[in-house]
């Protein structure tokens, strides 16, 4: 009986520390945590298993009790300690933000482009280390301006260390902006968001550097959302349509599949065939509500449950992906796998919680 209430206690823990994944604490590391809650729902349930390992360390336990209690202070230390990086990190992100957008509304004015005559569309690509890459993609974003004057493209450099800063100022000096630092694509995305909002504009375009994206499919993919009143619009590979679904790795279809799921969870309204895509467009509204609950890190998955469990339409249309066409993805190898976990916890997190205003 003591060992389940023990046990009953530690799993009302686990399910607290939860749900402050993605609000208080960072889901960067998830993968740690499950460890240590799977570890401590463990002890609480059968304290027996881990007696060899505490008479081969010369342990004495005295209480079950104890233990757990030491434990859970233990842990409430380390998360209250996390929470305060999180904290860190979010300004130092908000931080750096703010000054790519001064900065960029600065060379606006010196090159006597009026920064409140804004276009209806912007067009924010998150760029780092993507010199291969980067000429090419600034001449179709260029091209799609010539045809359609109320778009515009700001390509964001996020911390390059390569050429990339030199060929953005070279190729598109006034339409980038720069990052101090590496923000990832949530930095990114509050910096367009925080653009579009200076711009007034009414809708913002969410498109990679790398060249998988089609750019060409933009303005298609913008009308769309404006006809059926969508605030978030993704550009699906897999969703049935005129273009054929996109063939990738059996295990990269797992991971997408599992966060379908997880997303389901959190939003059971809507299924998300493509939760991960970052080729999407976003409503002023939408732009807002992000702005305020900006995820960490790769935001994609969390910004489809934050918005649906907003009120807010949401929806998928078939689009069509090309390959990379030069330098190397970030989420590769083990990468991939926290990042899966880290967007799998978010999600639960989501569902223990209220849902944002």
């Amino acid at each position: 009986m003591g060992n389940l209430a023990l046990f009953l206690c530690t799993l009302l823990a686990t399910l607290l520390a939860l749900a402050q994944f993605g609000r208080r604490v960072s889901a960067a590391h998830a993968l740690v945590w499950w460890i240590i809650f799977a570890t401590l729902l463990a002890c609480a349930a059968r304290p027996s298993w881990f007696e060899p390992l505490a008479d081969a360390l010369g342990v004495h336990l005295v209480s079950n009790l104890v233990l757990a209690a030491l434990a859970m202070l233990l842990l409430i230390q380390v998360f209250e300690l996390q929470a305060a990086v999180t904290t860190g990190e979010r300004r130092l992100r908000r931080s750096v933000s703010q000054q790519a957008v001064s900065d960029y509304l600065m060379r606006q004015r010196d090159r006597q482009r009026d920064p409140d005559m804004a276009p209806r569309v912007l067009v924010v690509a998150p760029c780092y280390q993507e010199q291969s890459n980067v000429t090419r993609f600034v001449a179709e974003c260029q091209n799609l301006s010539e045809q359609h004057p109320d778009i515009r493209f700001v390509v964001v450099d996020d911390g390059s260390s390569d050429e990339t800063p030199q060929l953005l100022e070279s190729l598109a000096p006034g339409d980038h902006a720069t990052h101090g630092a590496n923000l990832n694509v949530s930095g990114v995305l509050l910096t367009g968001f925080r653009l579009a909002q200076r711009l007034n504009v009414e809708f913002v375009v969410q498109c990679d550097s790398d060249g998988q994206h089609p750019v060409d499919q933009i303005y298609e993919l913008v009308e769309l959302a404006r006809q059926e009143h969508y605030d978030l619009l993704v550009g699906s590979r897999f969703v049935p349509g005129p273009h054929p679904a996109e063939k990738i790795d059996p295990r990269r279809r797992f991971g997408i599949w599992l966060l379908s799921q997880a997303l389901r969870l959190a939003c059971p309204q809507f299924r998300m065939h493509d939760p991960t895509s970052g080729f999407r467009v976003f409503s002023r509204r939408a732009a807002v509500l992000l702005s305020a609950h900006m995820p960490d890190e790769y935001p994609e998955p969390e910004c489809v449950a934050l918005c649906g469990r907003a009120g807010l339409k949401v929806g998928e249309h078939s689009v069509r992906m090309r390959a990379r066409q030069g330098g190397v993805s970030s989420l590769t190898g083990f990468v991939q796998f926290r990042y899966m976990s880290k967007v799998f916890t978010a999600l639960l997190a989501m569902c223990l919680r209220d849902r944002p205003k």
